[in-house]
This record gives structure tokens, C-alpha cells and sequence, in this order.
């Protein structure tokens, strides 16, 4: 059954296994949307100090959603950190703590309670930036928090079926890939003395295995190259060739389809030679400059579809929801969440 009421299609049987979903036309690539999305951008922002933007919703239950539009950020003295602390508190002010969840762009799946045990907050907004923030606030208070992300394997298969031309499975492993890898990089550089560029052999072969585990790619070939790794046959100089012969061919791999819709490497050897703000130059979401961009675009569009179904699945068991993401995230969800609003 489907009602649908302008941008909006509510859509009650599920994409995702036992789970309704709000179905968001998304802004991109549509140039036109586009526009109009920098035309909402700058009714809210006079200059970057106006982050976040705040919509709130009602709905009926008295359950109620703040959504936090946000800039990436990992400076600890962006004054919109200072603002999302002081959200979460007036929120839960007003509120149970256990009918209160905490989505977070960026995860999947309920956030461990030992997650940022031991770390300040300001190494925490260097390390995971404003969503590392709201978790650390979020636990702080002894919310529930949840990841607004769909399992990748499943956000990777509604990609394929939305047969996007020019698209191979080897620009899916590049783009998680440079996720995967700028997440090691931030994190080896927050060792003191590090460079989080250099990456060792184990760290690329387990980055490898993780783009093929979460996204299919290669997997068949890579499988039976880890049976024969744990099955305890292999010699230590074995396994050691073993991997350095995937890493020096999956790494080609990776290079060739980066080198061919951007014109660089993302590798040198073992060597990561790309940096956290290349996310903007390379896979931004609304560009159309290469296969990276399209995929961009159509994850973006399954996350966005996956979130506000998270949302309406929480307000209809009468909680509240207080999420924090990318102020085109909002900008997406709005017609969805205005309307659920409207019609709860």
C-alpha cells in the first residue's frame, strides 16, 4: 500500500527486512533541486557561525524529532560544537532519557556503551568530529545511540539495482575504499608521532578485506584466499606472500579505477595519498565529474531514504529523536518529515 502527497511516498512494505519505510525524492543530481537546496542553505546562513540548523517536528503520542543540519567539522573551536552540546541538553531536559534515540551520520547499528571511554572531548571532535560529538554527549547522558546508516552490504545491492550507467563494482571498492582508509588515517594520526599516511601491509590487506566483505566486491576470489590464510597450512613467509600478492593486485585495482575518474592514485605502494577533505573534491554528492560522484549520489539517496524510515519507525513507537548529519541530509528529509508531521 502507498499514499503518495507531493515529494513524499510512504511506503509500508518494507525495502529492508521488517521495517516500514519513508521513501525521500532526494535533490540530487537534479540541477534545479540543486539550487534550491543553496537557496535553503542561505536563508539559514548568514556566515559558517550560524551552523547548525535546527528544524524541529511534532507528531502526534507527543513524540517529537530535532534534526541538527551540521557542517563536517574536526576543530574543536567550530562554535557549532558548543551549540550541539547545548541542543542535546535542552532536548532531554524536556524528556524521558529512555524515550529519547540518538541518531549519528556515519554508523551502523547501536553504538557500544564502552565507545569513547577514556577520551576527552575535544580529542574526540578531532578524531569523529561533530558526530563523535553528539555520541560522546549522547552516552554522557545515557541515551540510546544509533547509527542512521543501512548496513552496507544491503545500501550497496539497492545501488546495483538501480543500474547506473558506467558504474563497475570496482568503483564501489573505490569508494569505500577512501572511507574505509581515511577512517585508519585519522585514527593512526592521533597517535602522537605517527604519520597516518603509512599504512602497513596487514593494514592495507585488512582494509582489502573489508571493501570486499562490505560491498562484494572480489569476494568469491578473496574467500578462498582467507580459507587458506586460517587454516593453519601456510607457512609465516607463505602467508606473508600471500598477502603481499593481493595487496599489490587489488591495490592496482583501486588505482586504476581512482586514476580513471579522477586523473590520480589513491595509493603509492603501501602509502595513502589522499586526505579527509578529498571527500569534498572527489566524491561530493551533486557533482556530476565522474562515476564517484554518481555513486555518491545514489548512496546518498538510499542513506537518506534509510534515515527518515529509522525516524518513523522510532516516533511510531511514541519515542522521540534527536539526530545530528550533513545539512543536505535535512534539506532531503524535510518534505518527508513535514509531512509525517502534518498527517501523524
Amino acid at each position: 500500500m502507498m499514499e503518495e502527497v507531493s515529494d513524499v511516498t510512504v511506503e509500508t512494505t518494507p525495502n529492508f527486512p521488517d521495517r516500514a519505510e519513508v521513501v525521500v525524492k532526494v535533490v540530487y543530481p537534479d540541477k534545479k533541486s540543486q539550487e534550491e537546496y543553496f537557496k535553503w542553505q542561505q536563508e539559514h546562513l548568514q556566515n559558517p557561525e550560524d551552523y547548525p540548523i535546527v528544524e524541529k517536528f511534532d507528531f502526534s503520542k507527543g513524540s517529537q524529532v530535532e534534526y541538527l543540519g551540521v557542517m563536517h567539522s574536526l576543530d574543536p573551536s567550530n562554535p557549532q560544537h558548543q551549540k550541539i552540546s547545548e541542543e542535546v541538553e535542552n532536548f532531554i531536559e524536556r524528556k524521558d532519557k529512555e524515550e529519547v534515540i540518538v541518531f549519528y551520520e556515519g554508523g551502523v547499528g547501536e553504538l557500544p556503551a564502552n565507545a569513547f571511554e577514556g577520551l576527552s572531548r575535544e580529542t574526540v571532535i578531532q578524531q569523529y568530529g561533530e558526530a563523535g560529538l553528539l555520541c560522546f554527549e549522547a552516552k554522557k547522558r545515557g541515551l540510546k545511540v544509533v547509527g542512521m546508516e543501512p548496513p552496507t552490504r544491503e545500501m550497496y545491492e539497492r545501488v546495483r539495482a538501480m543500474n547506473l550507467e558506467g558504474i563497475t563494482e570496482d568503483t564501489f571498492a573505490v569508494t569505500e575504499m577512501f572511507k574505509n582508509a581515511v577512517v585508519l588515517m585519522r585514527n593512526k594520526e592521533a597517535q602522537k608521532g605517527i604519520d597516518g599516511k603509512n599504512f602497513t601491509s596487514d593494514e592495507v590487506f585488512n582494509l582489502l578485506k573489508t571493501v570486499s566483505q562490505t560491498t562484494g566486491w572480489r569476494d568469491n576470489e578473496l574467500s578462498v584466499i582467507l580459507s587458506k590464510l586460517e587454516d593453519g597450512e601456510l607457512s609465516y613467509e607463505q602467508i606473508y606472500q600471500t598477502k603481499l600478492q593481493i595487496n599489490n593486485e587489488f591495490l592496482a585495482v583501486i588505482n586504476n579505477e581512482f586514476q580513471k575518474q579522477s586523473g590520480t592514485n589513491m595509493f603509492n605502494g603501501t602509502k595513502f595519498l589522499l586526505t579527509y577533505e578529498d571527500m569534498y573534491k572527489y566524491f561530493a554528492p551533486g557533482e556530476e565529474k565522474s562515476g564517484l560522484n554518481v555513486v555518491s549520489n545514489a548512496t546518498s539517496q538510499v542513506r537518506d531514504q534509510y534515515v527518515v524510515g529509522q525516524i518513523y519507525d522510532t516516533i511510531s513507537s511514541g519515542k522521540n529523536v534527536f539526530i545530528a548529519a550533513g545539512d543536505s541530509h535535512l534539506y532531503k528529509a524535510l518534505p518527508a518529515l513535514q509531512f509525517l508531521s502534518q498527517h501523524s
